[in-house]
């Protein structure tokens, strides 16, 4: 009975070690300075296998998913400390804007730098996503100085000049000055949502200043929020086919990123603006049309970028028009619902066919170039 225990023991502890051993992974690999841009720089690997697995080709131990999306801890924590920043600074605006804005100002600028020192002190994955406040923190102070004239007694939100030269102008401009230091400090390449916003809150300043009709700005606000996240996605494209000192995966990371969500919210507002205003079959239908092919246009990016957040809204924008297709094709059987919920379930088998011939057609996201969102 010992005996067969102990060869039972052996057994298993072979088979345990063969199903944890990954399949063999080749001893050296040949890269192209190319690929080193787009797929490798910028990540720390933590194993030989996690940067074969990075690699267009590279191959995953069996049973293992070829996908993976992993958050640095300290960046999940700096996220939070983001979000209480920014309650703590525009609650200082407001209160203060009634109170006095001379302490106001004051300690809002004694906040930035406090925040500037700690950044200097923290680790980079968490400075990294602390650094958007610093702009917003010379905003905030820009914003309670163009206020402060009136006093707080005939207090008023200062004209869109005023609070382009005061607030939004000197926010680029600390944004400017900080992403400087991008391509030694790649971390700092979330302040890309900083310029990001700066840059199209000037636009909407600009002409605000005109005093349009609120028709006519709302189109504009959405249409330019649509082409400036276009023109963000261009640049990510370019940073990736182009490498060079400023192609860093962060870079391209968050300058994509910002660039889908941008145009998503950008088409949805002018979609959303034309059926309020001529809600009929037909433009209804162009909408539709409009979701789908920015949908599959975030499929492709995220595919061939490697990266995982257009996918995520090309999935979301997929699944919109699932239900809309569903409802469509439940009214036409006569409001049946078995015909809603089948078309549900065709569609669903429709996707997964054509996400298996886009994932053969491309690279396929691995484990270390999802890594971030």
């Amino acid at each position: 009975m010992g005996g067969q225990a102990s060869l039972g023991d052996e057994s298993s502890s072979a088979a345990g070690s063969e199903l944890d051993e990954p399949l063999a992974l080749p001893e050296s690999i040949t890269i192209s300075r190319k690929s080193f841009e787009v797929h490798v720089r910028g990540y720390a690997f933590g194993s030989w296998g996690e940067l074969v697995r990075a690699l267009p080709g590279g191959m995953a131990p069996q049973g293992a998913s070829l996908t993976s999306v992993r958050l640095d801890p300290l960046q999940v924590f700096a996220m939070v400390a983001t979000l209480l920043m920014q309650i703590c600074i525009w609650g200082l605006v407001g209160y203060f804007a009634w109170q006095s804005l001379g302490v106001g100002i004051a300690l809002t600028s004694a906040y930035g730098g406090a925040l500037w020192l700690c950044i200097g002190r923290v680790p980079p994955q968490m400075a990294g996503m602390l650094w958007p406040n610093l702009p917003v923190i010379v905003g905030a102070v820009g914003l309670q100085v163009s206020m402060a004239p009136g006093g707080s007694e005939s207090l008023e939100l200062p004209s869109p000049l005023k609070l382009l030269f005061c607030t939004i102008a000197p926010a680029i401009a600390a944004t400017v000055v900080f992403m400087r230091k991008l391509p030694e400090d790649p971390d700092r390449a979330v302040l890309v949502t900083n310029l990001f916003v700066g840059l199209w809150a000037s636009n909407l300043a600009l002409v605000q200043s005109f005093d349009p009709g609120y028709q006519f700005f709302y189109w504009w606000a959405a249409g330019s929020l649509v082409a400036f996240g276009v023109a963000a996605i261009v640049a990510a494209v370019a940073l990736s086919q182009f490498p060079g000192k400023w192609s860093s995966v962060e870079l391209v990371t968050w300058t994509l990123n910002v660039g889908c969500l941008a145009a998503a919210v950008g088409v949805h507002h002018l979609i959303l603006q034309g059926l309020w205003s001529d809600f009929g079959p037909t433009y209804e239908l162009f909408g539709w049309v409009v979701v789908s092919a920015v949908s599959a246009t975030f499929a492709v990016l995220g595919l061939r970028l490697n990266r995982t957040f257009p996918v995520l809204l090309s999935a979301l924008g997929l699944f919109g028009v699932c239900v809309r297709l569903s409802s469509t094709a439940a009214a036409i059987a006569g409001d049946s619902v078995i015909v809603g919920l089948c078309t549900f379930g065709g569609l669903g088998l429709l996707i997964v066919l054509s996400a298996q011939r886009l994932l053969r057609s491309s690279d396929g996201p691995t484990g270390a170039r999802d890594s971030m969102f």
